[in-house]
């Protein structure tokens, strides 16, 4: 491989499927060489015969007659390369699949860092992404509660089996409000107001 040539012959009689490229002796096209042979230019899901067929693409190998990628890393959605599995939550990340891998169908890629979909939370007995359990929505424990857009904090608790507001709230719309203060009032003036405004 790599010999001087003119003419095809001169490198296919030493060497299968190879041809005289620029005066010297190459694979066919879509082909690549190892250690003096050729082999076919194999992607990602498709039919191959030996691991080298698949090495053009990083962290891949011949798994059941198909190039698939190593358990550590998954395909892009193209399948045009292996992708490290992101390690969890907040990880970083290029392509959906490195987080779903590990967290559930319910994260994403979120501009280059792993997270759970707007609704949900990452359940961290599990590691993985489950939807909020909102007031009146049944739960198992504490952590299972929670309020869209508090971030971290959570006005509910599990009560007997179901996700209501802890003591120093009250619901109001479907909203768990701050009992004793201001919140509540605001509140409470616009459910009354918007009601009016319906039937004016």
């Amino acid at each position: 491989m790599g010999s001087s040539c003119i003419e095809d012959v001169q490198c296919y009689t030493k060497t299968a499927h190879t041809v005289c490229r620029d005066n010297k002796c190459d694979c066919h096209e879509h082909m690549h060489h190892h250690n003096g042979t050729c082999y076919n230019n194999v992607a990602l899901s498709q039919a191959c015969t030996t691991e080298l067929e698949c090495s053009l693409t990083h962290a891949a190998f011949c798994l059941r007659g198909k190039c698939s990628c190593l358990d550590s890393h998954a395909p892009n959605r193209n399948a045009t390369k292996c992708l490290p599995v992101a390690l969890g939550h907040g990880a970083s990340c290029e392509d959906d699949v490195q987080c779903t891998v590990t967290l559930g169908g319910a994260s994403e890629c979120h501009q280059g860092t792993c997270t759970c979909k707007e609704m949900y939370q990452l359940k961290a007995s599990i590691g993985k992404c489950v939807r909020d359990m909102l007031l009146g929505d049944t739960c198992a424990e504490v952590s299972d509660c929670h309020e869209p857009f508090e971030g971290n904090t959570t006005r509910l608790e599990c009560i007997l089996g179901v996700c209501k507001c802890q003591p120093s709230y009250v619901e109001v719309d479907g909203f768990c409000i701050n009992s004793s203060g201001k919140e509540a009032s605001s509140i409470i003036l616009c459910v009354v107001l918007s009601v009016l405004f319906i039937f004016l």
